[in-house]
């Protein structure tokens, strides 16, 4: 369910309607908010939609919450999403767990509505400024440097915008992995609009131009968005191939990550 569909959304994942305190909070940032029961629904919501923000009720229907926090957190797509526990109640042990498996923050449940405001709002201003890590990113002969904003293929430096290294950047962090035109357009900042993720294939088209011989580097798949494709991708001088590193898989159809979740979880040894 949702309150409005804005682009930039915060997901509150175990409760069957917010209350209307932490609904005001969060569209007084001018977010729109969203929410769902389960984790299996939260992972399905994710893959087809872009959250700036998670609200995580510890104990959900189906897993614990600090069971979806671990599974976030080591998914590259979701890991720099920043996750905010909300608890009626909470021991100093259950904090630090929380904490421990990558959650931001954990808040009592009758937190005032200002405390939970200021928090989120300084989460996703944080990540806004250091969304993108320091280290260079490798795929084959693709070298991405965030610091330099600076990309290079095969030795030759190709010359890009700002959107579009940012466009290259998180396709290039899953490659293999379909995108959508609304989440790149997230990951590219662009103003939300009607418009936006028309703007995303306009910045395909010129990023193509600019690769040459390489273009078939980005790939569309026809009503889902766009993916970077290995097989085009030439590999590392002395190598077979390059493969971003990852620590675990996406499935490339977006609606299949609640599918994915279930998967991992099933293999994982964790604490409730």
């Amino acid at each position: 369910m949702h309150d409005a569909p804005e682009s930039r959304q915060v997901l509150v994942v175990g409760l069957q309607r917010p209350p209307e305190r932490i609904r005001r909070a969060i569209r007084s940032l001018g977010f729109g908010l969203s929410w769902v029961r389960t984790a299996r629904e939260a992972a399905a919501w994710l893959g087809e939609n872009q959250a700036v923000c998670l609200l995580i009720v510890p104990e959900l229907p189906d897993h614990p919450g600090l069971r979806l926090c671990r599974w976030l957190k080591a998914t590259p797509r979701y890991r720099p999403l920043p996750v905010i526990f909300l608890a009626p109640h909470s021991t100093p042990r259950e904090r630090v767990a929380a904490l421990q498996a990558g959650a931001s923050d954990y808040l009592p449940w009758d937190c005032l509505p200002t405390e939970l405001l200021i928090r989120l709002e300084r989460l996703c201003q944080t990540r806004s400024v250091s969304s993108l890590p320091s280290t260079p990113l490798r795929v084959g002969a693709l070298v991405i440097d965030p610091e330099a904003y600076r990309v290079t293929i095969a030795g030759r430096e190709i010359e890009v915008t700002l959107s579009e290294f940012r466009l290259l950047w998180a396709l290039a962090e899953e490659p293999g992995v379909v995108l959508g035109r609304a989440e790149l357009a997230a990951r590219m900042r662009l103003r939300p609009s009607s418009t936006a993720t028309r703007a995303v294939d306009s910045h395909v088209r010129r990023l193509r131009l600019k690769l040459g011989p390489f273009h078939g580097l980005l790939r569309t798949v026809r009503g889902v968005g766009f993916k970077l494709d290995l097989k085009a991708c030439p590999p590392m001088e002395g190598a077979a191939g390059g493969k971003a590193s990852s620590e675990i898989g996406e499935p490339a159809n977006p609606g299949a990550a609640s599918e994915g979740f279930a998967r991992t979880v099933s293999r994982a040894d964790l604490e409730g």
